[in-house]
């Protein structure tokens, strides 16, 4: 994607699988270049874990390259990580709209009205690419997106 973007809304709708460890998708923002950028990104695999600690581990957001997963993981357990609540089908479509500020993200789900994550951002970065985001030479499906930018 060419687009410029600092703040405002992203709306996409995305489809991974229910693949263990074998499906990490999502959209990174305020990219610099391909090593510098936010994201958020989901776990499918972990939408409907019987497991409460990989449940946990369903959406995440990232600050690469200082803040990759497992160093949030680490120091931040639970906080830049949360449970897909109200869970739904690691195989289908689900609707995301990330609310994207100079410090924060919000990820709302299914067009709840409840962030399913809330965070302070971890960098600053004057980073203004937008783009598809997989993890682990994991593939995805996306389709529907809306940029609106405030800026």
């Amino acid at each position: 994607m060419d687009e410029q973007f600092k703040e405002g809304e992203i709306e996409f709708d995305v489809k991974g699988m229910d693949k263990f460890q074998g499906s990490f998708l999502g959209l990174a923002f305020h990219g610099a270049d391909d090593k510098t950028y936010d994201a958020v990104y989901f776990r499918p695999f972990n939408f409907r874990a019987a497991d409460t600690l990989r449940k946990s581990h369903a959406v995440q957001y990232i600050s690469n390259p200082k803040y990759d997963w497992p160093v949030l993981r680490e120091r931040f357990p639970g906080r830049y990580e949360k449970a897909m609540l109200p869970d739904i089908d690691p195989n289908g479509w689900f609707h995301v709209k990330l609310v994207i500020f100079r410090e924060s993200v919000s990820v709302y789900i299914n067009r709840s009205k409840v962030p399913v994550l809330e965070t302070k951002l971890l960098s600053q970065t004057e980073g203004k690419m937008i783009g598809y985001w997989v993890g682990n030479g994991s593939g995805g499906e996306w389709k529907n997106l809306i940029i609106r930018k405030l800026h």
